[in-house]
């Protein structure tokens, strides 16, 4: 899949360093490999006997993500527990506290630095690592269907944006990207349908989490609509010889973005 990177362009060497990379493979969970496959942030992964700057580190939780330089070479960030929320030179004050206090999900700023053309970020708020995390709406890739549901120009917009969409059915889902998976869901399963070089392919989403500050319980997703796309999904592997392990693998990408 075009939106996805492969191991052998990630920083080795520095993963190596932490023990992640060894004999060609990456030693963490494959929840965390897929989200650095696919640009986004792991969950916090405990690394041990870190050296920098002439100190040394026996432990240290720590979720990563990988992002470009200048130069477009993949350079591994590390994202540790903060003690104090890191404050954004983007948001104001109240804003900043309604992020941290979840009373909100995400704030749009939109820019316009002439010449340049104006810019919008999303700005989020991780609370695991008390970090702000801002990404380029135009970057996150929607999927094309959810549960079998082809999703309009606005829902992908919505989607982009990380706003909440909703199914015909009243299944709702939105992006994060402060998660490793890259969504929540009012569901703990999803079937995203993608477009990949013209054609679709699917991808099986387990152990989503729940929407914030949803009034309602999450279910199990085994809706209608997902188990007639699931067959479809089954049919589809049949035809193709894939498994459903690969499947997720081959979509790991699908909301591939850069979230700093």
């Amino acid at each position: 899949m075009n939106a996805n990177y492969q191991i052998n362009d990630l920083p080795l060497a520095e993963l190596e360093r932490l023990g992640l990379y060894k004999d060609g493979q990456l030693n963490m969970h494959p929840d965390d490999r897929n989200a650095l496959l696919g640009g986004r942030r792991t969950e916090l992964i405990s690394l041990h006997d870190l050296k920098a700057d002439g100190f040394q580190i026996d432990q240290l939780d720590a979720k990563l993500s990988i992002v470009p330089d200048w130069d477009s070479k993949l350079t591994l960030k590390i994202h540790p527990i903060y003690k104090e929320a890191q404050r954004h030179p983007l948001l104001l004050p109240n804003e900043a506290d309604m992020l941290e206090n979840n009373q909100m999900s995400s704030i749009s700023k939109t820019y316009n630095n002439p010449p340049e053309k104006s810019k919008t970020y999303i700005i989020e708020y991780d609370p695991e690592t008390r970090e702000f995390i801002t990404y380029e709406p135009n970057q996150v890739i929607p999927p094309h269907k959810v549960n079998g549901e082809t999703l309009s120009k606005k829902q992908k917009d919505d989607f982009r944006k990380g706003a909440v969409v909703t199914l015909s059915d009243g299944t709702q889902f939105q992006y994060k990207a402060s998660e490793s998976k890259g969504i929540l869901s009012d569901r703990n399963a999803l079937i995203f349908s993608v477009l990949i070089d013209g054609g679709i392919s699917y991808l099986l989403l387990r152990g989503i989490r729940h929407l914030l500050n949803s009034k309602s319980l999450q279910t199990d997703g085994l809706t209608p609509a997902f188990q007639k796309a699931q067959a479809e999904m089954d049919q589809y592997q049949i035809k193709k010889g894939k498994s459903a392990d690969q499947q997720t693998e081959e979509g790991r990408g699908y909301t591939k973005t850069r979230a700093r």
